[in-house]
């Protein structure tokens, strides 16, 4: 990589078609590439040839976007000649009902440029009511059938946090660890942990361990979380360190904001080294979802109120004990 950077600053003046072919790259990779020397700090935003990929860029998207215009108007054109009333039409284009009702717009002001009369154009409507009220009918099931799944989503997320935080203040106050939080660090592709943390209910530190992964760490992990591939060298494997977190979550319920993601990790990590965990996997982003009674996932760092989120996983689950306790508060456990 350093050396295409250092053959790509030697001949960066060139024309772009002359540097694709040097460097024997496509437009999209050399796009991707210069985005990263720009995070490196060994390019800047201005530069012209990243100004250059980038108006290429838009004046595809630009192009596509025109593309997809002209195919919907043709199938409209062809639609609207076989004599189709402009019910019909819109639902036979099967447009979605933001769109439908930026159609009945356009159509309005369509017949509103011919120069017609009121009374024209409201005879042209009452002709097409029955259509329009048609589709209307369909999408307001549509909408009713939405909203049902949402409520059922809404009052399944609710009835979690109450069942997870009785456990939690259970723990609180008994001293108990039935449940543990956890948090990992990894890179990425494949995917491989780096470092795992867990703490109990009281915020005491049940595990807090670097990994060393069989690949090493990139930039961007390491500008993330601040682990370096020197930090790890000498950190036992993942083979050594699943034991032990098996015998520490015998039983319990582990915790973690992604929980899908982290899950995979660990699910993952069990595969290779033949390790049955014996826990039970929540979801503490849920368990928040359904004390706000929101149906949109929620970042940790906006959950905890604040502006950056360390990307250590100790760190991290210390944050979110404190967005649980928080949520006990707010339910009145």
């Amino acid at each position: 990589m350093k050396s295409q950077l250092a053959k790509f600053k030697k001949i960066k003046d060139k024309p772009l078609s002359d540097i694709l072919h040097i460097l024997h790259l496509s437009e999209e990779r050399l796009y991707t590439l210069c985005h990263m020397w720009i995070d490196q700090g060994h390019l800047k935003k201005d530069d012209p040839i990243f100004t250059e990929i980038r108006e290429h860029r838009q004046a595809r998207r630009q192009h596509s976007i025109q593309n997809r215009r002209e195919q919907e108007l043709k199938a409209y054109q062809e639609l609207r000649d076989a004599d189709l009333t402009i019910g019909e039409t819109a639902k036979r284009l099967r447009f979605s009902r933001l769109k439908m009702d930026h159609f009945f717009k356009k159509w309005y002001q369509t017949l509103s440029q011919q120069e017609q009369s009121d009374t024209e154009i409201a005879h042209i409507l009452r002709v097409n009511t029955t259509h329009f009220e048609n589709i209307r009918t369909e999408y307001e099931e549509e909408a009713r059938l939405k909203l049902e799944a949402r409520e059922r989503r809404l009052s399944a997320n609710r009835l979690y946090a109450d069942t997870h935080l009785a456990g939690i203040q259970e723990d609180l106050q008994r001293g108990t660890q039935r449940y543990l939080i956890f948090d990992i660090e990894a890179i990425q592709c494949p995917d491989e942990p780096i470092e795992i943390s867990m703490i109990d209910c009281h915020g005491n530190t049940v595990f807090n361990q670097l990994i060393k992964p069989e690949n090493k760490i990139n930039w961007r992990i390491e500008k993330l979380t601040g682990i370096t591939n020197d930090m790890v060298a000498n950190q036992p494997n993942i083979h050594r360190v699943m034991p032990i977190i098996k015998e520490l979550t015998q039983g319990r319920t582990l915790l973690s904001w992604g929980s899908d993601y982290d899950a995979v990790l660990f699910e993952t990590a069990c595969e290779e080294t033949g390790t049955d965990l014996k826990c039970t996997f929540g979801c503490a982003q849920r368990i928040h979802m359904g004390v706000l009674n929101s149906k949109n996932q929620i970042a940790l760092g906006t959950a905890a109120g604040t502006d950056t989120q360390s990307h250590r996983a100790l760190d991290d689950c210390l944050l979110v004990l404190d967005i649980l306790k928080r949520d006990i508060a707010l339910k009145g456990l």
